[in-house]
């Protein structure tokens, strides 16, 4: 299999703005003259592909002694851990990013040993080198699952904060304009409301996880980040209104 970069983030513009001009109330230093103020919402999706893939897997062993069982799945097992490590599976989530459960049990006079493991990858490219490359030495006596793709914490409120930035700014951007419209400035914001934050999957997940390619998967499992804000803005008025 190919090589996978990462997707880079891409903010849409605003599909909506909404607007208002409205009079806001007159301040103890000023009881006679009210000051017109614009509100604004803005608008801003972001659609983020994932920065981490887990590779779960399964060795089996059956042997007439638990001995055997053990050595024969962990010999297995500790070439499984070191091509892992080699391949950066903890590189940035350390111990979390390789874990291993190991259950003995009787099956039909003999002793089997299962050893799931669990291998997390912030590197896609190494993450595929490292399912081929236990395809090709162990081949079927390990057993290897669809790739997990999915989003660290530290993406998801990086992601969250980008998409309530550009927000905010398509808002202000949206109320410079307005203002040009009736020949006003827009001053400071006198009210910021957060009215939407929300992250869906950007598309369905394939039915058929064996038939997809690892370029899909991570499509499949990119996020659609949304966010709008209303602001409010003082309209700043021209000299020759204020003297009137």
């Amino acid at each position: 299999m190919s090589g996978t970069k990462h997707h880079q983030q891409r903010f849409l513009q605003p599909a909506q703005v909404f607007a208002a001009v409205t009079p806001s109330e007159p301040t103890a230093g000023d009881q006679t003259r009210s000051f017109p103020e614009i509100g604004v919402s803005g608008l801003a999706q972001a659609t983020v592909p994932p920065d981490m893939v887990r590779l779960t897997l399964q060795v089996v062993s059956k042997k007439d002694s638990a001995d055997e069982a053990k050595e024969s799945a962990g010999k297995r097992v500790d070439y499984i851990k070191q091509a892992a490590m080699n391949h950066g599976a903890n590189a940035s989530t350390g111990d979390a990013g390789l874990r291993l459960t190991k259950t003995l049990h009787m099956s039909g006079g003999q002793f089997v040993l299962t050893a799931d493991m669990s291998a997390v990858f912030s590197d896609f490219a190494k993450c595929q080198q490292f399912n081929n490359l236990l395809v090709e030495k162990l081949g079927e006596s390990v057993s290897i699952s669809s790739p997990a793709f999915f989003h660290s914490e530290r993406l998801l409120q990086a992601s969250r904060l980008q998409v309530s930035q550009q927000a905010l700014r398509n808002a202000k951007v949206k109320a410079i304009e307005l203002g040009k419209l009736v020949r006003q400035r827009i001053g400071k914001p006198t009210c910021i409301k957060e009215e939407l934050l929300t992250e869906e999957p950007s598309q369905s997940p394939p039915s058929d996880l064996g038939s997809v390619s690892w370029t899909e998967l991570i499509s499949a499992s990119s996020l659609t980040f949304t966010a709008k804000y209303y602001c409010s803005f003082l309209m700043k008025l021209n000299k020759e209104e204020l003297s009137s």
